[in-house]
């Protein structure tokens, strides 16, 4: 049965209560399909770290149900959780950082560890042994220490902020950094394909730079058609980034060749930015010395060439800080880069009227065959 509502009925119908009521439907509508696809997103990125260890009175039994909460010093962002029956604890997603842990449990003092460091893909073991006392007591202890992953046995580096910031880098690809760990290689894109030019590949184990899989803040960055990466990312807006040799964590892409995990920098309840600028052109650079031999090839001195034309500029700059305290932040950054530089040279050889009578007697030895020979030369070498 169908059921037709006149027209005059239809206007009555449409007023402004019901016009508002379908308006905030829609917003909710639209809202929650927005959260459905971006909520699955974030739980699946994989730059994050964690905490494990296990909390023990002083005799060394384990605590069940202590209470753990990391706290981030610069968002004061916190995870929680509590101690299972063997005294072990878990807190996973924890953004790259410094940390403070404090530990609090019944009967027990509670425990504040400062300074824990939290890597990119990787486990921070931070094990307590607590002190009898009352809650509103106490203990604290400074962390730092480098820890061993007691969990992962992934074979992998992390690159961290202090290398990424002061380490000189040539053109400032960040990617470079990745040899800083045991048999990894950048290539260059243009050897794949010449679109490719400026941009970088991580061959892994001697594997094709091509193929490594490269997120950022979880989500891939890898052109899957002809390889390396579909965008280029100023050195200053890296934290820091994890590279998988062997044995690395599959979330972070389908790759059996290695992977590359970048995590990008954050605000924090602190306003805080920087500008830059790099300049290099050839008068801060030496003259080539194979270029010096040109009067020798028989050039010219009106063709001989004094210096190799080249310029860059690469300029910039960052700025952070809260957008609600504790809650919402925002960071930007932005890089500019200029070249300017003469051509790739290339060497022909053109054949001389000798040559192309079938003559090949000047390039008959092998010191004539080093470089082209002047006139002189020519008759030294027959």
């Amino acid at each position: 049965m169908i059921v037709r509502t006149p027209w005059s009925r239809i206007g009555e119908l449409l007023t402004s209560e019901t016009v508002t009521t379908a308006l905030r439907l829609s917003l909710v509508v639209a809202t929650a399909a927005l959260l459905g696809v971006l909520l699955p997103l974030h739980a699946s990125a994989q730059g994050y770290g964690r905490i494990t260890g296990t909390v023990t009175d002083p005799s060394g039994a384990v605590i069940n149900g202590a209470t753990i909460t990391a706290r981030d010093v610069t968002t004061n962002q916190s995870r929680s959780t509590t101690t299972r029956s063997d005294g072990k604890y878990l807190i996973q997603q924890l953004a790259p950082g410094v940390y403070e842990i404090k530990i609090a449990a019944q009967g027990f003092k509670s425990t504040v560890i400062s300074n824990v460091k939290v890597d990119v893909g990787k486990t921070s073991a931070v094990d307590v042994k607590t002190e009898l006392g009352g809650a509103n007591e106490q203990v604290t202890i400074v962390g730092g220490e480098t820890q061993i992953d007691r969990v992962d046995h992934t074979v992998s580096g992390v690159v961290n902020s202090l290398q990424v910031n002061n380490l000189p880098l040539n053109g400032r690809n960040f990617l470079d950094l990745a040899r800083l760990q045991p048999g990894t290689e950048t290539v260059d894109g243009a050897s794949f394909d010449p679109t490719k030019a400026n941009y970088t590949g991580v061959s892994i184990a001697g594997q094709m730079g091509r193929s490594t899989q490269i997120t950022v803040d979880g989500g891939s960055v890898v052109d899957n058609v002809v390889g390396t990466t579909v965008q280029n990312f100023s050195q200053e807006i890296v934290q820091e980034f994890q590279v998988g040799l062997s044995n690395f964590d599959l979330s972070t892409g389908a790759s059996a060749t290695g992977s590359v995990n970048v995590v990008t920098k954050s605000g924090t309840n602190d306003y805080h930015g920087n500008g830059f600028i790099y300049w290099r052109d050839s008068r801060f650079s030496a003259f080539p010395s194979m270029k010096r031999l040109v009067a020798f090839e028989g050039i010219p001195p009106a063709a001989q060439a004094d210096e190799i034309p080249f310029d860059r500029e690469q300029f910039g700059g960052t700025f952070g800080g809260p957008i609600n305290e504790n809650k919402l932040f925002f960071f930007g950054g932005y890089q500019g880069t200029v070249t300017r530089q003469s051509p790739a040279g290339q060497r022909v050889l053109v054949p001389t009227p000798e040559m192309l009578n079938g003559d090949f007697t000047i390039v008959s030895s092998a010191a004539c065959r080093t470089t082209r020979p002047s006139a002189s030369r020519r008759a030294r070498c027959a």
